[in-house]
């Protein structure tokens, strides 16, 4: 893992820390960047599934029940 320096906003750190019971500016800052990873997966899957066309015949085709 890299060291890297950065200037952060310690009164945003500490109100994570409260909101999230998270105990180091390190564990913030891991988890504020996973968290951000997934959300920008999830609206880029999201955006696709949007403009996904779809076929007469997929539009009214039946409606699949698994046992």
């Amino acid at each position: 893992m890299a060291i890297t320096s950065v200037d952060v906003d310690k009164e945003l750190i500490a109100r994570i820390k409260a909101m999230t019971g998270l105990k180091t500016d390190r564990e913030v800052i891991h988890e504020s960047l996973t968290t951000t990873a997934a959300l920008v997966s999830q609206q880029q899957l999201l955006d696709r599934m949007k403009s996904r066309v779809f076929t007469d015949d997929q539009v009214s085709a039946g409606t699949v029940q698994y046992p």
